[in-house]
């Protein structure tokens, strides 16, 4: 079903594109299971100070950076790599795209992976990488194409599990100076400095903080780690449960959010809609609405929706920004609680 509404939306809409491309990020998060035989069996576990079982699955997702959308998503089990299911991500990207990777994705050998699937990217490096990259970080250049001639022996072992045969290839090194003064270098397979200015990496960058605002939504409000069963097959329909209806919440936004635009326009700032109400005012209607058969009555409970999405807007306040040095706390969700869909 998701499958199906990600195709509809990429057909039938106008949606946001940089250039010709769609904008996407990649990004992986654990998340904590029930726990019963069956599911620690089939996803694994972690162990705490005092060893017990903490049932636990490796997650990923793909998102849309300017519309919003949930491409694809994966769970797989705890020690799965982020990398593997990258992969999974690759495959079912078939547009032009330019994928924004943070240095968690910086290895060369990955770079590569996505060059020979012709995948556009854009990299945060680490300053300990490669001595090209470290050189780069000390110079006073902004942008410099570096060859890549040969790999490290990790590099190489990695592309020899995947039977692929590494080739040189060039990259470009693009510097960008953080709000702070702090100095970051990303890595590109986007060499053409007159089509890509060097100005533009910043913007294209801080982009990527969407996919944590995603996951702050998925975790808090949708509670992907409150689950309503104890088996493997019930972590599955709630996890890609989730992803749908995460996504019909984008799809139904945007129609309201260009309507608040419109109804607001005169006042001191823009609006747009409250994710946490919207999903509130989803429970008990949106399988009602997928359920009914009759397409004008599915219409009327979809203005009818729409009306609700417009209640306590949220104001849009430009230029703000929060430090990331959040504490992150653990949440206990207990089933019989389940705010469900």
């Amino acid at each position: 079903m998701n499958d199906a509404i990600i195709k509809e939306f990429y057909t039938d809409n106008d949606f946001e594109l940089w250039k010709g491309f769609r904008l996407l990020s990649i990004d992986g998060s654990r998340i904590q299971l029930p726990l019963s035989l069956e599911i620690v069996e089939s996803f694994g576990y972690a162990e705490n100070k005092s060893l017990t079982i903490i049932p636990m699955a490796q997650t990923s997702y793909c998102l849309d950076l300017l519309n919003k959308m949930i491409i694809n998503s994966e769970i797989d089990r705890y020690e799965t790599s982020e990398y593997n299911l990258a992969f999974e991500h690759l495959e079912k990207c078939d547009m032009n795209d330019v994928f924004i990777y943070d240095r968690g994705y910086s290895a060369v050998w990955f770079m590569y992976y996505n060059i020979i699937k012709r995948k556009d990217f854009i990299v945060r490096m680490q300053r300990n990488s490669i001595k090209e990259v470290q050189d780069f970080f000390n110079s006073n250049e902004d942008s410099k194409v570096i060859e890549i001639k040969e790999l490290h022996d990790k590099s190489d072992e990695q592309l020899k599990k995947l039977e692929i045969e590494f080739r040189p290839f060039k990259i470009r090194l693009v510097k960008v100076i953080l709000d702070n003064r702090e100095v970051e270098v990303l890595a590109t397979s986007l060499l053409n400095e007159k089509k890509y200015k060097n100005e533009e990496f910043k913007w294209l960058y801080s982009l990527r903080w969407e996919i944590e605002t995603e996951f702050d939504h998925l975790k808090n409000h949708l509670m992907i780690e409150d689950f309503t069963g104890l088996s493997a097959l019930s972590v599955m329909q709630d996890f890609f449960a989730n992803e749908f209806v995460a996504n019909m919440q984008q799809i139904m936004i945007r129609d309201v959010d260009d309507e608040l635009k419109e109804e607001k326009k005169d006042t001191e700032y823009e609006y747009k809609v409250n994710r946490n109400l919207s999903l509130g005012f989803m429970k008990n209607r949106i399988i009602d609405m997928i359920m009914t058969k009759d397409d004008k009555e599915s219409d009327k409970k979809l203005e009818e929706l729409k009306k609700l999405f417009k209640i306590n807007p949220t104001p849009i306040r430009k230029g703000r920004s929060f430090p990331r040095n959040f504490k992150k706390t653990r949440r206990r969700f207990y089933m019989k609680k389940k705010r469900a869909i």
